[in-house]
């Protein structure tokens, strides 16, 4: 899982870019303005960043979403807003449906024909904590984006600008920021392979007995390096990002299954209780045996 810096061109005569996915992330579709689909391979299955916004509504599926410094499940429908050069990526969706909505509010280009879009540089401040929107509001806006789809050139671009209008004047009750702070990750460094590669190991093999000495070893990296660099991508610690890994697929199994919490801790790479327990406490606010009462 390569970070991935995605160059986007929205298409020809275009805006923006409208995407769809039905039955996987393997299968994306550009959503063209005159109402004809081209298939597309896109980067959403794995960790990237690109200088654009992405608005993001997920009608089916379950999985984990992975948002700067933030990580957690996937309940669709669901409706994310992340700002642009937030580090991303979406995990477990292979049975899931959903839209994608790219665009540059930002550039000298688009700022000098519509002057206007500066009144959406609050939402764009916020969204680079990455905003997860109220459920109710994310079915309507997947219903408008599915308009998008149907309708043809300035229909479609005054649908946006109507959205985009409405999200910027929602109340805060409304949404919620995912990421502890504003995330932006700006340019490649000396050292980028080697911790996409350090985060890739992680996502696949955080249920194994994973340490740091692990990682760099795999990486050919130092520690003291490792973990500077870790932090700048993920927000977190390698060992702070594995936990919230292991965390998050054991609240997913806590619901989607009946099996002991012993075996689950065990399972999600915790040979512990005592500290499976108390990561999780820390992390979701409440025991495991309390948040699969409360989900289940």
């Amino acid at each position: 899982m390569t970070v991935y810096r995605e160059h986007i061109e929205p298409p020809p005569h275009e805006s923006f870019r409208l995407l769809r996915w039905q039955g996987s992330l393997d299968e994306v579709e550009v959503c063209l303005a005159d109402a004809t689909h081209m298939p597309f391979v896109g980067s959403g299955k794995h960790w990237h960043a690109h200088t654009v916004a992405e608005l993001t509504f997920i009608a089916e599926g379950t999985g984990s979403r992975f948002i700067g410094d933030h990580i957690g499940n996937v309940h669709a429908p669901e409706l994310v807003f992340v700002g642009p050069n937030v580090p991303h990526y979406w995990s477990g969706l292979e049975q899931s449906s959903g839209y994608s909505i790219q665009v540059d509010f930002e550039s000298h280009e688009a700022r000098h024909v519509f002057p206007e879009l500066r009144q959406l540089d609050d939402l764009l401040e916020i969204a680079r904590r990455g905003i997860l929107f109220d459920p109710s509001l994310a079915a309507s806006v997947g219903e408008r984006m599915q308009l998008m789809e149907q309708s043809t050139g300035l229909s479609r671009l005054t649908l946006l600008l109507e959205l985009f209008c409405e999200l910027r004047e929602l109340d805060s009750s409304r949404y919620r920021l995912l990421c502890d702070k504003p995330f932006t990750l700006r340019g490649e460094t000396p050292h980028s392979h080697a911790i996409s590669k350090a985060i890739r190991l992680v996502i696949e093999h955080f249920h194994e007995d994973l340490t740091i000495d692990d990682l760099c070893e795999a990486v050919d990296i130092s520690r003291a390096t490792l973990c500077r660099h870790f932090k700048q991508y993920t927000g977190h610690t390698p060992i702070g990002f594995l936990n919230g890994v292991r965390i998050d697929h054991a609240r997913r199994m806590l619901v989607e299954e009946a099996g002991p919490i012993s075996e689950i801790a065990i399972r999600c790479g915790f040979n512990n209780l005592s500290h499976f327990n108390r990561l999780f406490l820390r992390q979701v606010g409440s025991t495991p045996s309390q948040y699969r009462s409360k989900h289940t």
